[in-house]
């Protein structure tokens, strides 16, 4: 064989090992672009997975949020309607015409076991409708009763003391008193007019 044929058949099995090699890497980086495609599809596909969870539980607290903000404001407006007309039952017991009022005085006097002398106090506004007059009328039975010159700060009712122990029958401390037991009569009334409101 001569040295030109020798030279030609490197030449010619050069040519097939680089088409061969070429073949083999295209081949590769085909293969290589696939893997990373796949890659990325799946990291995408996992993102959209997380993206759409966390948005999902961001909406889940956000509704409970809205929910809990929402149920506080009725409930704070339960409290203040049964406040109100706790209050506003209070002043009407206070406001009274002088005639009733002095009856209903009378009426907690004659329910005081407290004997021997026994201070009254009342409020400025009850000093022209609780007079000494009234609480001589309502004493008897072992009872003195005998206006203070204190006067409590309460709306409307009495403050009795006799022997160094008091009992607190203002009309504001018994509404405080008995607000747990008007809050249960009141409360299907106020949620009726709560839901009125909402609607």
């Amino acid at each position: 064989m001569s040295l030109e044929a020798i030279a030609e058949r490197i030449r010619e099995d050069a040519a097939k090992e680089a088409a061969s090699i070429a073949g083999a890497a295209d081949a590769e980086r085909r293969e290589a672009l696939d893997a990373a495609r796949r890659q990325l599809e799946d990291e995408f596909a996992r993102s959209l997975d997380r993206i759409s969870r966390e948005a999902s539980e961001q909406e889940a607290r956000l509704r409970f949020h809205a929910a809990s903000e929402a149920g506080r404001l009725v409930e704070n407006e339960k409290r203040m309607l049964l406040d109100r007309a706790i209050s506003n039952a209070v002043d009407r017991l206070a406001g009274l015409p002088p005639e009733q009022y002095g009856e209903l005085i009378s009426s907690i006097l004659a329910s005081c076991t407290m004997t021997g002398d026994v201070e009254v106090s009342i409020s400025q506004g009850d000093e022209d409708r609780i007079t000494p007059a009234l609480l001589a009328g309502a004493s008897g039975g072992g009872r003195n009763f005998r206006l203070s010159p204190v006067r409590h700060a309460g709306r409307g009712g009495v403050v009795l003391t006799s022997g160094g122990v008091s009992l607190n029958a203002t009309f504001s401390m018994l509404a405080s008193l008995e607000r747990e037991r008007i809050v249960m009569q009141l409360a299907p009334l106020v949620a009726d007019a709560a839901s009125g409101t909402e609607g």
